[in-house]
């Protein structure tokens, strides 16, 4: 069989990961302009990269399978790629046969920010950078259930809910922050339906539109591309996004490493409790009570008015 003259990106699982491995998908489009992008996607994020406008072809890989069933896959994509782009580290270059791919042995800085990791592992084979990104598409019915729920250009989204609460921001501080920030800006909350309970103190604020539970991802690059002047965040895959989009940031750090995966758009802040001496820890486990995520709600309004007043 002859390889076809295609590329193949071997995505990260996560959506997270995969939010950050975007850059190298607009790389790919850059340096092969008329390749067939093919994608080994996770069951999490296949149905969001199939969406992609710059991706040909998405395929399900699933690490649970067994053995007998991950031989039968690999036969079957066996000789079908030239170039293979691998994020995860896996032996897919060489199972499949490829001619051209990423480096196997790899080194990692310490302080080395995981999309600029990825754009190093890719130099070589994708030396041009890239002049455009990706664009998730959506029907014109999701455009329109969207465009009804009232929303301006110059919306201020807040996405401060984590699956770890250790990630979390503090729903106190959260309060005090949305009751201010209501009062000058047309303020959305995003977040999963499951985070409901930690937004309940602000959804009577007046002014603020619920969207918890109500989107999927491609439609949230909708709303950042749209609608956003900004968005408040702690680490997520929703702050991912936003740094894909480009737009302001004000990142909510605690427990987690900001220099591996802080957000990465030119406007952005990052900010900590300075007081939470323990933090980043960089560990699953709290002894200090959520400490580094009581972020004084002051200063994050304080960063926030300065970044909006910032010329684009």
């Amino acid at each position: 069989m002859n390889q076809q003259e295609g590329v193949l990106i071997v995505f990260p699982t996560n959506i997270g990961d995969a939010m950050i491995a975007l850059p190298i998908l607009d790389r790919v489009h850059e340096n092969f302009p008329r390749a067939k992008v093919t994608v080994f996607a996770s069951p999490r994020t296949h149905s969001l990269l199939e969406r992609n406008d710059f991706i040909n072809e998405v395929i399900v890989f699933d690490k649970r399978w067994t053995i007998k069933s991950k031989a039968i896959f690999v036969c079957g994509e066996y000789k079908k790629y030239k170039t293979v782009i691998d994020l995860k580290h896996s032996l897919f270059p060489f199972l499949l046969g490829a001619k051209r791919f990423t480096p196997v042995i790899r080194f990692s800085g310490k302080n080395l920010h995981a999309v600029d990791q990825y754009l190093g592992l890719t130099k070589k084979l994708l030396p041009r950078p890239a002049s455009m990104h990706s664009h998730f598409i959506i029907s014109d019915t999701e455009k329109k259930k969207i465009d009804a729920w009232g929303l301006r250009s110059g919306t201020v989204f807040l996405a401060c809910s984590s699956r770890s609460h250790l990630k979390q921001y503090n729903a106190g501080q959260l309060i005090k922050l949305v009751k201010s920030v209501a009062q000058k800006y047309t303020v959305a909350i995003l977040g999963e339906e499951c985070d409901r309970q930690y937004y309940a103190g602000i959804l009577g604020i007046p002014g603020i539109i619920d969207l918890i539970g109500k989107t999927d991802f491609a439609e949230v690059f909708y709303l950042f591309d749209n609608y956003a002047a900004a968005i408040v965040c702690v680490d997520s895959a929703l702050m991912q996004a936003a740094s894909y989009c480009g737009i302001k940031i004000i990142a909510l750090f605690g427990p987690t490493d900001s220099s591996r995966y802080g957000p990465w758009s030119k406007k952005n802040m990052i900010l900590r409790n300075d007081s939470a001496k323990c933090a980043p820890c960089v560990t699953g486990v709290c002894k200090n009570n959520y400490e580094c995520m009581n972020i004084d709600a002051g200063k994050v309004l304080a960063a926030l008015g300065a970044i909006l007043n910032e010329k684009t």
